[in-house]
């Protein structure tokens, strides 16, 4: 990989990280044009087979776990899209753009539904004419007999149009974004929108590189791109015809944050809820040395890791809180065709 697909900048080798299933490694880069940094997964290899894995696992123990939980609370909320806009701000900023500026008889498509809790959220809201899709057979199974006949496979959304298409947290999981963008409005009618959300690309350009902080996201290949403003508006350069907006929506101080920090067969969650911070620990194994975090805790991520590993060697997993404020970074565009 000697080019960023995005900008077709001069790519950087960051390092190799452990993948989401042992014993993978990837290798991630930097492109120091645009900003964004992304992963390199083998030609051919089956993501639909790897989220059909995800989605078939019950055990709430994969970093998915989440998302289980909402799936089981939502059908026994009151008000479903307030519940998920007042837990994470990818929620929060399409309850609010959907209040704005959709009207309640739209065609609204949500890309990337897995176990369907948003869909149903949205429904729920008022817009009857919303209908989620997947990339997973599994997910969109689950999401049907849970929550109703709302579900299809991305490949069974064809020739329809759409008022309003959003994917929330899910264009980062996509091998070729530019292509994921220029497809989605493809789905629009003429006027039509589509919300993208993303984690904000966290690595500065000057950022010392240690061998923990190259890739401060889910690991490869469940996320494969750390996304920042300019790379997101030089996409939608690139595909034409389109009005682009970054959306700056105030969040509210309930939410929490969540970040996925990465270590050799596993990863750490850090859940922020107000003032407490509730870290769960997941792993199938430590590979990590004591003296390879003590030399890299000059950052927070880095701390808590640290942390996990003393609780690791005691035995205890599970979720222990933190008192520490804070908010999320996340990106928000919309893309309009004219």
């Amino acid at each position: 990989m000697s080019n960023c697909k995005i900008c077709n900048g001069e790519l950087e080798k960051s390092g190799s990280i452990p993948g989401y299933i042992e014993p993978e490694y990837f290798s991630v880069y930097y492109c120091h044009q645009c900003g964004a940094s992304c992963a390199e997964i083998p030609c051919g290899y089956n993501l639909q087979e790897l989220y059909d894995k995800i989605y078939s696992n019950d055990s709430n123990d994969d970093g998915y776990g989440r998302y289980q939980e909402y799936a089981k609370k939502i059908k026994f909320v009151k008000e479903p899209l307030d519940y998920l806009a007042k837990i994470e701000p990818q929620y929060r900023i399409l309850e609010s753009y959907l209040n704005k500026n959709i009207k309640k008889n739209a065609k609204i498509l949500e890309i990337g539904s897995g176990l369907g809790y948003t869909t149903y959220s949205v429904i729920k809201a008022g817009y009857k004419n919303a209908i989620g899709c997947d990339i997973s057979a599994e997910a969109v199974n689950k999401s049907k007999v849970y929550l109703g006949d709302y579900y299809y496979l991305i490949s069974e959304i064809k020739d329809e149009k759409f008022d309003f298409i959003f994917a929330l947290e899910v264009i980062e999981h996509i091998i070729d974004p530019e292509k994921f963008i220029d497809e989605n409005i493809k789905k629009l009618a003429p006027g039509g929108k589509l919300l993208i959300t993303t984690p904000r690309s966290i690595t500065p350009r000057k950022k010392l590189q240690t061998s923990n902080n190259i890739w401060i996201s889910d690991p490869p290949p469940v996320h494969l791109w750390c996304f920042t403003i300019d790379s997101l508006k030089i996409m939608g350069d690139k595909i034409g015809d389109l009005n682009m907006q970054e959306l700056n929506i105030p969040l509210s101080k309930s939410l929490f944050k969540y970040k996925a920090v990465s270590y050799r067969g596993g990863h750490v969650l850090v859940n922020k809820r107000s003032s407490i911070r509730k870290v769960e620990i997941i792993y199938s194994s430590f590979k990590r040395s004591v003296k390879d975090i003590l030399l890299n805790t000059i950052f927070l991520e880095d701390i808590i890791l640290f942390y996990a590993l003393l609780l690791k060697i005691i035995g205890r997993g599970g979720r222990y809180t933190f008192l520490k404020r804070g908010c999320t970074e996340t990106l928000a565009f919309i893309y309009t065709k004219k």
